[in-house]
């Protein structure tokens, strides 16, 4: 064998050596990389169609049948102590901001919800925020994101109960009876000032609808009466303003 042939084969045996590394470092990079992408919730043996996460708000499975009233929240705090917040027997509003530590969108409200004004315009609102449980949140991450300022409590329990899908997802609640009163999402403290409003407008107009048939026919008979005395809508005589009502005038022999 010549020293040329010798060289040559020397060269096509180290090419073979770097060929078979490189080919194994590209099979133990995909093997990690379809690991990753099975971790954070891509099917990669059904041609990499995205699941649901199952951490970090995100349920693969969750409750369908909404809740109609809620008694109260009962989880931890992000410090590990137990807490329950009743939601029935107090006036005013309860807002159930169910929230991820690490859902971006969930990082406007984190923020928006904490401040000491109430961001929302509407008196009474209560805030409070809930997590999902501590084995499928992360507390350190929880906490690092609350201020005290508004409640958080983790707790996988409210999440099953009124079958909430994501984070982030929002539950108006009438904190005299823990009836819910609206339940949506939103991306923008203004489009969750919006989903309020919208949710007390909409109870006021149900309310108006179902009225009782005897008060719209009540009512009907009062606009009548008040029509054929030729009072009219707007009429001053339907103001009362102070003074307004005068004594009678004293009878003879009064002083």
């Amino acid at each position: 064998m010549t020293p040329t042939v010798t060289v040559v084969l020397v060269i096509l045996g180290i090419a073979v050596v770097f060929l078979g590394m490189l080919v194994i470092g590209m099979l133990r990079s995909h093997a990690q990389i379809l690991s990753t992408l099975s971790e954070i919730g891509y099917d990669v043996e059904h041609g990499g169609t995205p699941t649901q996460p199952t951490r970090r708000g995100q349920r693969t499975e969750h409750n369908h049948t909404t809740a109609s009233t809620i008694e109260g929240v009962r989880g931890l705090t992000p410090d590990g102590e137990s807490v329950a917040l009743p939601l029935t027997g107090s006036r005013g509003l309860g807002l159930l901001a169910f929230l991820s530590g690490s859902c971006s969108s969930c990082s406007v409200f984190w923020s928006g919800l904490d401040r000491p004004d109430n961001v929302l315009g509407v008196e009474g609102l209560r805030p409070i925020v809930v997590t999902l449980g501590p084995d499928e949140e992360s507390p350190t991450r929880i906490a690092s994101r609350a201020s005290g300022r508004v409640p958080v409590v983790m707790s996988t329990e409210a999440w099953d109960e009124l079958g909430v899908p994501g984070a982030p997802h929002f539950a108006l609640v009438d904190m005299r009876t823990g009836s819910i009163l609206g339940e949506g999402t939103s991306n923008s403290v203004e489009g969750l000032s919006d989903f309020v409003r919208d949710s007390l407008d909409d109870l006021a107009w149900s309310q108006r609808v179902n009225r009782p048939r005897s008060d719209i026919g009540r009512e009907n008979r009062v606009d009548r009466e008040l029509l054929d005395a030729g009072i009219h809508p707007g009429d001053e005589r339907l103001r009362h303003t102070p003074g307004s009502l005068e004594d009678p005038t004293p009878s003879e022999g009064e002083s």
